[in-house]
């Protein structure tokens, strides 16, 4: 294609294509300009064009405003297509069927004219939303060669995608009814284009990227809604009707709403549209606030393991719990081990119910809440019955594993705190992310502190968890955050954007938010760790590929270990610290626990001369942290305890002629009823000889008991 310089048309021309007019309608307009509304109709004008009447007077009055005046291309006929002189008639078809152009490089291949002349008839509007609580506009921009587009249904069938020389971008889950796909020719960007719309019927939708450069997975047609909870439920229903929309997902109890358009518009810009709902939603007092229902994929990030085999022997275990060596654990354990009144809020992927050294951990009531937040899996099903829960187990175990630290046991850092198991997807829905963290603020009981881990990250900055993490911070709740991890070789540079951990450093509002960077054994930056002087918190140990002395060793399903590494298991190192000094001072706040651990981490600086000052204000140190803790406040040290019989044995068992009520509803299968029958049992009978006299109670059976025993023993 030739560019050429310059390229006009004499007003009427303009005119006549921005307006869609008849020739006698021009003639009529230049004859009896002064007396227009008794020549023509400006009200079917006005309709045709897609314009405002008073916007069609002003160009009818005035030719400099038609000089001006650029088109929507999505919203143009025939007949105004027709009226543009380099345009081949051959090429009208194909501008019609390629439909929606997200760009005018787009819009130049389906024309086959220069960018001169499209720019002198068409301008695509730009893409934003409303922030409304931040009170700020949204700005996005479509990412070329990226599309959404629908699922193959007939597999016997050629893919047309692939036809077109389209791959997929990312492998998403079968539950998501669209796919991404991007054109294998990066020189060749949008060349076909237009033809993947037109095998699609249109249903094409772009891949998006914000000012900071994220890139966002926006579900075509969806709208996340959250009402403000005094809204009565019949005005949130009348609203999303009045709105064009059907509600998909409901969740009352926390004003979210995912619905969808219930109409396709007539420019096929099903993005746009949306945009333009969630702006006119915005307007409604009742709403909160509106934005695009948005997914991610494997926001987990990278999950490796080194599961643990028999082969490996004690020789091979020395220096397995390094990471807790070296931020002097057990001394901070002398001082205290946590307290049952601090929950440990774990939003991740679920975790292991049956492993022995988490059931300890999990708040007595946990089988009673509603800690599953993954979309298509029925609210009925209790966190975590899923394949990939091993994430969530490992995070957990380093927070608060109950075991006794031995060569196969993980006891974490705030051994005594509870665990609450929040589970999510790492594929799936923002909206239900940021319910999953309002949810688990309501399951906080009044005189009990909360600290919530993330070990995870999403595309780009989201309104709905934003607001939650704001919710959770006014509650007292303190959140930690992974501060990301590069993938084998990605281009590392400092302060990379990564939510949510960006928001301690770019939303002032977020002062109980923290964001821990990962080192490894010898307290170097772990070579896959973000790391910048503004987006890191704090270090912690998250070690590097390997095992014992390199990799951190955890907890993992099937009541098993593994050696992993990330900066997903240096968070909740500091999430477990802050639960030690809310369980030594119950009063402090979120940001005097995150001041107090921040002056008293141990400088890294000296061993990581690359990142001075790019690793927060240092590795933590749990020992001194809790000890100016006490200085500050005046903390008497804990006095020895005298010398007692433990309620467990060294393998974690539970001595049940010894346990507590709060002990013994902790342990699987045994609920209220059957603790009291163990207690009254035992007041009345004695104690037991076997875990077997339990059926002597009346209220065990065989199987029960068998299940029990990896639990449960009768010697001190």
């Amino acid at each position: 294609m030739t560019e050429t310089k310059t390229f006009s048309l004499s007003p009427q021309q303009k005119l006549r294509f921005i307006l869609d007019l008849s020739v006698r309608e021009i003639e009529a307009i230049v004859q009896w300009r002064q007396m227009l509304s008794k020549v023509i109709n400006l009200e079917d004008i006005s309709l045709r064009a897609q314009l405002d009447r008073e916007t069609v007077e002003q160009l009818l009055l005035n030719s400099s405003n038609v000089e001006k005046m650029r088109l929507n291309p999505n919203r143009v006929n025939r007949n105004q297509l027709e009226q543009i002189p380099q345009l081949k008639p051959d090429r009208i078809d194909i501008v019609l069927q390629g439909k929606p152009y997200y760009s005018m490089t787009e819009l130049a291949v389906a024309t086959a004219l220069p960018l001169t002349v499209l720019d002198y008839f068409f301008v695509i509007p730009p893409l934003s939303f409303p922030d409304k609580p931040a009170n700020k506009e949204v700005i996005l921009e479509p990412v070329t060669g990226y599309y959404l587009i629908p699922r193959q249904p007939d597999f016997e069938r050629l893919d047309p995608a692939v036809q077109l020389g389209y791959v997929e971008s990312l492998p998403i889950p079968e539950t998501l009814e669209f796919r991404i796909v991007e054109n294998s020719d990066f020189e060749s960007g949008s060349q076909t284009a237009h033809l993947l719309k037109a095998a699609f019927a249109g249903n094409v939708h772009p891949v998006l990227r914000d000012v900071q450069g994220s890139k966002l997975y926006l579900v075509p047609g969806s709208i996340d809604l959250w009402f403000h909870l005094n809204t009565p439920s019949p005005r949130r229903e009348e609203i999303i009707q009045e709105l064009g929309l059907e509600i998909v997902d409901p969740r009352p109890r926390m004003g979210y709403y995912r619905a969808q358009l219930t109409h396709k518009p007539e420019d096929f810009d099903v993005t746009r549209e949306v945009l333009r709902v969630i702006s006119k939603a915005n307007q409604f007092q009742e709403v909160a606030f509106a934005e695009p229902d948005r997914v991610g994929f494997d926001d987990f990030q990278f999950d490796p393991s080194f599961p643990i085999t028999e082969a490996e022997g004690d020789f091979e275990a020395v220096d397995r719990f390094w990471n807790y060596e070296l931020i002097e654990l057990e001394a901070a354990h002398a001082i205290t081990t946590g307290s049952p009144l601090v929950t440990l809020i774990v939003i991740d992927s679920g975790i292991d119910t049956n492993h022995s050294d988490l059931v300890p951990a999990l708040r007595s009531d946990w089988q009673s809440l509603d800690l599953n937040f993954e979309r298509g899996i029925p609210a009925t099903v209790l966190s975590p019955h899923a394949s990939y829960i091993a994430h969530g187990t490992k995070v957990s175990g380093l927070v608060a594993g109950r075991g006794n630290a031995t060569i196969s046991q993980v006891r974490g850092v705030a051994p005594n705190c509870s665990i609450l198991p929040i589970k999510i997807s790492g594929s799936q829905g923002y909206g239900l992310r940021a319910e999953a963290i309002l949810e688990s603020l309501t399951y906080l009981q009044p005189n009990e502190r909360g600290v919530i881990n993330l070990s995870w990250r999403i595309d780009g900055e989201h309104i709905g968890i934003r607001q939650a993490l704001i919710a959770a911070q006014n509650q007292g709740v303190a959140i930690v955050c992974s501060a990301g991890n590069y993938t084998l070789g990605m281009p590392q540079k400092p302060d990379e954007i990564h939510y949510p951990s960006a928001y301690s450093y770019l939303d002032p509002q977020l002062t109980a938010l923290c964001s821990v960077a990962a080192v490894g054994a010898g307290d170097r930056k772990a070579n896959y760790s973000y790391y910048g002087e503004q987006s890191v918190t704090l270090s912690a140990p998250g070690g590097e590929q390997g095992r014992a002395g390199t990799a951190i060793y955890t907890t993992s399903t099937s009541n098993s270990y593994t050696y992993t590494w990330g900066t997903s298991f240096a968070a909740p190192h500091v999430a477990g610290l802050i639960a030690l000094l809310f369980s030594l001072k119950p009063e402090l706040t979120p940001q005097q626990a995150i001041a107090i651990i921040k002056e008293t981490a141990d400088s890294v600086d000296m061993v990581n001369p690359l990142y001075l000052g790019m690793l927060g204000a240092g590795r933590i140190n749990a020992r001194a942290a809790l000890e100016k803790l006490q200085d500050d406040f005046g903390i008497q040290p804990p006095v020895p305890p005298s010398p007692s019989i433990s309620h467990y044995d060294d393998r974690g068992r539970l001595n049940i002629n010894l346990a507590t009520f709060d002990e013994l509803v902790k342990l699987p299968l045994i609920e209220a009823w059957r603790a009291n029958q163990i207690l009254d049992y035992r007041e009345t009978h004695g104690l037991f000889t076997t875990i077997w006299s339990l059926l002597l109670i009346g209220v065990f059976d065989p199987w029960t008991i068998r299940s029990l025993e990896p639990y449960i023993t009768v010697l001190s």
